[in-house]
């Protein structure tokens, strides 16, 4: 992770243990070599990165993208109602202001997005509300919006049937809050 963009540097952990072991020129256990060796290869990466980019429905701020269900008929995604730069202008922006009266100005665009987001989730497209968590959870100031994250990404994840990834952001979500008090 590098100011909030992800590159993805293994298939899965036991590529990025092969990896990271030859970067450190130390021996693997024969057992576990092969089965890594069998496992993953660098053009398996390449095969996964190319049949996820198929897949992808929108980019987000850490240019992973997001993948969720389409239906033929459209139904599964709509895109957000601001751009990516403009939210990323409005999440800025609203650290560095004085008052709750202009960082209400500023995010009005933002909490409106969010409004959208509950009639998008009552017409089964999931994609905008996972759209809008994964880009402030993604973004520089995401600290400061561990409440809106809170209430977007698990629901969002729930939603799309991904229930392991629900709790685990409530308990990233619930540590996060803590630690700010």
């Amino acid at each position: 992770l590098y100011k909030g963009i992800l590159t993805p540097v293994a298939v899965d952990l036991l590529d990025l243990i092969r990896i990271l072991h030859k970067k450190q020129k130390s021996p693997l256990p024969k057992d576990l070599d092969e089965l890594i060796e069998k496992h993953a290869s660098n053009n398996e990466l390449k095969k996964v990165e190319t049949a996820r980019r198929k897949l992808v429905v929108a980019k987000t701020f850490n240019k992973m993208g997001i993948v969720v269900p389409v239906s033929k008929q459209d139904v599964g995604y709509r895109p957000l109602t601001v751009s990516y730069s403009e939210l990323d202008h409005m999440l800025t922006k609203s650290c560095q202001v004085q008052t709750e009266k202009e960082k209400d100005k500023i995010l009005a665009p933002f909490d409106e997005c969010i409004n959208y987001i509950q009639f998008a989730d009552d017409e089964c497209d999931y994609g905008m509300g996972f759209e809008l968590a994964m880009c402030v959870f993604s973004h520089k100031e995401s600290r400061n919006f561990i409440g809106t994250i809170s209430s977007l990404l698990p629901l969002a994840y729930h939603l799309l049937g991904r229930t392991l990834f629900s709790k685990i952001m409530k308990r990233i979500c619930e540590k996060e809050e803590n630690s700010c008090l």
